[in-house]
């Protein structure tokens, strides 16, 4: 039963545009203020691309969404902006307002309760018919636990998949039972940072106990996911857990709902899939956080926690230590294409770090080549040569992309390194697409691809969503009050502008940002290069 009015519908819509999330940027604030009238006013028919792009977005009459995207980009902005209001200052909103993926009508949702601890509960957001229930309970995870057993730095984290229970009958549940963890189990495999048990079938699941703690010690795996599909009056509900059998806590979990399961069943199948991979798996993923809280060297760090560590700080004693953890694992083991691919890469932040980097990048190329000989099929090695070509001028990098790309296509996290890298390379909105799509999956990008949305609004002279992509990244990097300072000046806020010059120039003295190589060590497109380089000069640099 509804239990609100239109009247609380703008209250909330009000508490939105005032909050940190949308109110650095007019373009989203409009897009959302239109789209929640138009609803209101019983128009939802007219909230297509041509009418939000000329009536909210301020495009011209000859304006084509079939040309021009920049709707569809805005949207998924608009998307992740909501999503992330309702995990920090929206958290405790009884209100829910979102945008489905694949339309642009709001719906307006009321959450049933809010947690004593005033964490996110099931936020409800539609996908297309269908609607994504997150918990994820990241106190769960600070407790450190040691682990017997586990010797060398080849360690890679083990995880089984269980046979999804199916509750009811019919043919749409068979098969999305019978597929669905074959499926995630068989994906899984992809990631070089895990080892997977293999696929057991239902029938050998229902001679085995039930207790989770039980469960990991007899298949070998220290982490269990778990699912069920059941239907409930034409609404598929597929519900998926991330489970620790160490000490029997659930670590993650999702509940995915299709209206209309007939229709279209096998791509939210696919949906599902393609989320839980980006929420469990990979360097980001909450295996990998469950792990970075439980070790700490020098007890037991694992192949990829000094890497991790080096992303999230990014400073130079940071690198020094990674740098020397991986140099000392190729000197022992000189066939770990693991090691020398983050090894390669960390040589590619060392020359950032430095403005200057030349012997980095020869070096930084040396070891990705030679993890890609070691091993082919290294994804990370892949990344990482890409990294050095192109902060190298060498447009050889998207080609190379591609190539890993093919290895681990699910991976987000690669597919983010490389819409990150293309915009930084200057391939602006072929990269913009890339970073969106993962967005979706999964909005907690690394800094640096966090960076990249930045460059690409400010190229598209978008300063306040600039800006607002700008101050999400908060590292000691000079390419970000550059950025900042040049966004300043073309928005005609000179003193903001020349305040942060002030500051480049005390913390880099040495740092000239006349000259156009310097900016190329650390922008890398030619077009963003001039583009910064106006903003300066409109900023009074000297």
């Amino acid at each position: 039963m509804k239990s609100f009015t239109n009247a609380d519908i703008l209250a909330q819509l009000k508490k939105i545009l005032a909050s940190k999330q949308l109110a650095a940027s007019t373009v989203l604030a409009d897009f959302l203020t239109f789209i929640v009238n138009e609803t209101l006013n019983g128009n939802p028919s007219v909230l297509k691309e041509y009418t939000i792009g000329v009536e909210a977005l301020k495009k011209e009459s000859d304006f084509n969404p079939q040309i021009d995207g920049i709707v569809r980009i805005h949207a998924g902005r608009l998307r992740r902006a909501l999503k992330e209001y309702y995990y920090e200052e929206g958290a405790n909103d009884r209100l829910v307002i979102s945008i489905p993926i694949g339309g642009y009508v709001p719906n307006f949702e009321m959450r049933e309760k809010i947690s004593a601890n005033n964490s996110p509960m099931a936020i409800e957001e539609p996908l297309t018919g269908e609607i994504l229930k997150t918990t994820i309970d990241l106190k769960r995870i600070a407790f450190p636990v040691d682990r017997p057993g586990l010797q060398g730095l080849n360690y890679r984290p083990s995880i089984s998949v269980l046979p999804f229970k199916k509750i009811g009958e019919g043919k749409i549940l068979e098969n999305i039972a019978n597929g669905i963890g074959e499926s995630l189990s068989t994906e899984l495999t992809q990631f070089e940072s895990l080892k997977v048990v293999s696929y057991y079938s239902s029938d050998h699941i229902i001679s085995l106990p039930s207790d989770i703690r039980t469960l990991g010690a007899l298949l070998g795996a220290e982490y269990i996911l778990t699912g069920s599909v059941q239907l409930y009056n034409h609404l598929l509900q597929i519900n998926v857990q991330l489970n620790s059998p160490e000490n029997g806590d659930q670590l993650w979990a999702r509940r995915f709902e299709k209206n209309d399961p007939g229709k279209d069943y096998r791509a939210f199948q696919e949906k599902v899939i393609d989320t839980v991979l980006a929420s469990v798996a990979g360097l980001h993923g909450a295996i990998s956080l469950y792990e970075l809280k439980k070790f700490r060297p020098p007890d037991h760090p694992g192949i990829s926690w000094w890497y991790t560590e080096y992303t999230r700080n990014f400073d130079y004693l940071t690198t020094q230590k990674a740098k020397t953890f991986y140099k000392r694992i190729i000197d022992h083991d000189p066939s770990n294409a693991f090691a020398m691919a983050f090894f390669s890469e960390i040589l590619a932040g060392e020359s950032l770090l430095l403005h200057d980097g030349s012997e980095q990048a020869e070096q930084g190329i040396h070891y990705a080549n030679l993890a890609i000989q070691v091993d082919p099929h290294c994804q990370q090695a892949y990344q990482a040569l890409a990294i050095n070509r192109l902060m190298q001028g060498d447009r050889e990098y998207i080609r190379v992309l591609e190539r890993g790309l093919e290895i681990n296509p699910k991976s987000t996290e690669y597919r983010g390194a490389m819409g990150a890298l293309l915009i930084y390379g200057g391939e602006f909105d072929r990269g913009i697409k890339i970073i969106d799509v993962v967005m979706e999956l999964n909005p907690f990008l690394p800094w640096w691809q966090v960076l990249s949305c930045s460059i690409y609004s400010y190229h598209k002279k978008s300063y306040a969503d600039a800006l607002y992509w700008a101050d999400r990244v908060e590292m000691n990097v000079i390419s970000i009050p550059i950025i900042k300072a040049a966004t300043y000046a073309q928005q005609g806020s000179i003193q903001k502008a020349e305040t942060l010059l002030n500051r480049i120039k005390l913390q880099y003295p040495d740092t000239n940002l006349h000259d156009a190589e310097f900016l190329k060590r650390i922008f890398y497109s030619d077009a963003l290069i001039d583009e910064i380089r106006d903003g300066l000069e409109k900023a009074g640099i000297d």
